[in-house]
C-alpha cells in the first residue's frame, strides 16, 4: 500500500457524546481515564461499526447515526457497560 487510508467509526463520537450525557447523570461513577475507556470499549465492542473513508461516505455515516433506534442501542450498550465497570473496576 504506497498511499495511507484515512478512515474513522463514527460510532465512537456517537459513543463518546452520549457517555458524556449518561456520566452527567452518574455523579458516582468513577471518571478516571480507564474506567471511562474501559466503559466506551465495551460499548463499542457491542455495537456496529459506522466507518467511512470519502466525504460522500462521512455523509452517508452522518446520516446513519442519526437513527433514533441507533441511539437507544447506544443508551443500552453504555448502561450495561457502566454497570460492568462500575462493579469490576481496573484502576
Amino acid at each position: 500500500m504506497s498511499e495511507r487510508r484515512r478512515f474513522h467509526n463514527y460510532m465512537e463520537n456517537l459513543v463518546e457524546e452520549e457517555l458524556e450525557q449518561i456520566l452527567s447523570e452518574n455523579p458516582d461513577f468513577c471518571r478516571c481515564r480507564r474506567c471511562v475507556t474501559d466503559v466506551m470499549v465495551l460499548a463499542l465492542n457491542r455495537l456496529p461499526a459506522k466507518y467511512a473513508s470519502t466525504p460522500k461516505g462521512n455523509i452517508y455515516v452522518k446520516l446513519s447515526t442519526m437513527d433514533p433506534q441507533l441511539e437507544t442501542d447506544v443508551v443500552r450498550e453504555l448502561t450495561i457497560a457502566i454497570g460492568k465497570v462500575a462493579k469490576n473496576p481496573r484502576h
